[in-house]
């Protein structure tokens, strides 16, 4: 297969990946919003359309390997590191792949963040509850008292 073509297709993955990784990023920052607000719904439903995006990205990321086996298989001999550096496809290529390793960085850093919101809004969350049931236990013993009462009153 041409080199030219080979190496058209590999941008066009990287691009159409960055893209999906940009929203991701999106998403993730919502979550963030939806943490804070303590809105947990809307939060895994962002999860779910964060789940489709990878999925499509593992895709891309298939498609991306077999065409650079290609692509390597393709140099007729040629040292690739030569290849390489004469197509400006693939050196546009270097440089979609480097936005697309910062992106995800970011997006490893939020993910960070929002896990550690999360784990503090769960731990807010089972305090008022243990502190909910714990008013709960008191009324019921407040009521058996007056039942108690009422019973030695009559």
């Amino acid at each position: 297969m041409d080199i030219k073509l080979l190496s058209q297709h590999l941008l066009d993955i990287a691009k159409e990946k960055y893209h999906l990784v940009q929203e991701i990023h999106e998403l993730t920052s919502k979550q963030a919003e939806m943490i804070s607000d303590k809105h947990l719904t809307d939060f895994f439903s962002l999860a779910a359309e964060k789940q489709e995006i990878i999925d499509k990205i593992n895709a891309l990321d298939e498609k991306f390997e077999k065409q650079y086996d290609l692509l390597k298989k393709s140099t007729d001999g040629h040292i690739f590191v030569e290849v390489f550096s004469k197509e400006k496809s693939l050196r546009e290529l270097q440089s979609v792949v480097i936005q697309v390793a910062k992106e995800m960085e970011t997006i490893k850093d939020l993910e960070l963040r929002n896990k550690d919101v999360y784990k503090k809004v769960l731990l807010d969350m089972m305090v008022s509850i243990n502190h909910s049931m714990a008013n709960r236990s008191e009324q019921v013993l407040r009521y058996k008292r007056m039942n108690d009462y009422k019973k030695s009153k009559s």
